[in-house]
């Protein structure tokens, strides 16, 4: 009898040692499992910030129209080419920091705007092949069918985005067009500002320039 009473004595470590084993491993598998599913959350999170937008075709406005003082000064005007939807985008305020300067056409996607830059490439390269340069997603070149004037512009594709710069513009007029004609002014001149420096700022921040476009102007 007393050595039963000792055995069953030990029941009770048995089973607190077997329980406490079970609540350490739980531990463990809680510290394995839940970091996984965290990040599993996080990723689905950032994935809603990011939604796919058809972004020329769902911008609230009917083909043909213009949208005028969008965001301070820019302009949208929604058109369709080969591909579909595109959103025109250009600046007729005050300029004062360098995208200013810059236009753009909006796309769906990417796919859409890789097709109208190489349309586009193969445009400038058929009007001055030997004055295209050109880079992985840029090219410059001498606009063509500019009349009165000479412009030399660089396109840059970035995703759905194409971005233009007027790199430098040139009179076509005759030097002595105004040679007998005297005026003044009491306007301020604006002030000077080198288009050359355009390209640089485009190459150094072609994605910035796309999130300004479809956040601040676009509101997307």
């Amino acid at each position: 009898m007393e050595q039963d009473i000792k055995k069953n004595s030990k029941m009770p470590m048995i089973i607190g040692l077997a329980a406490a084993g079970t609540v350490v491993i739980a531990a463990l598998a809680a510290v394995i499992i839940l970091p996984k599913l965290s990040t599993k959350e996080t990723r689905t999170k950032r994935r809603d910030r990011e939604p796919s937008h058809k972004y020329a075709t769902e911008y609230d406005i009917e083909t043909d129209k213009t949208e005028y003082g969008v965001y301070k000064s820019w302009n949208v005007k929604k058109l369709e080419d080969d591909n579909g939807a595109v959103l025109s985008i250009w600046n007729s305020g005050h300029k004062e920091t360098e995208i200013d300067y810059l236009s753009f056409n909006v796309y769906d996607n990417a796919a859409d705007a890789g097709k109208a830059y190489k349309r586009m490439l193969e445009y400038y390269k058929a009007y001055s092949d030997s004055e295209v340069e050109e880079g992985f997603n840029w090219f410059t070149g001498w606009e063509p069918g500019v009349c009165d004037a000479a412009i030399y512009e660089m396109v840059c594709l970035q995703d759905n985005i194409i971005v233009y710069a007027e790199l430098e513009v040139v009179s076509c007029w005759a030097d002595d067009y105004w040679e007998d004609e005297t005026y003044e002014t009491t306007e301020p001149s604006e002030t000077y500002f080198d288009r050359s420096t355009l390209r640089d700022y485009i190459l150094g921040n072609s994605k910035d320039i796309r999130e300004y476009v479809l956040h601040d102007i676009l509101d997307y």
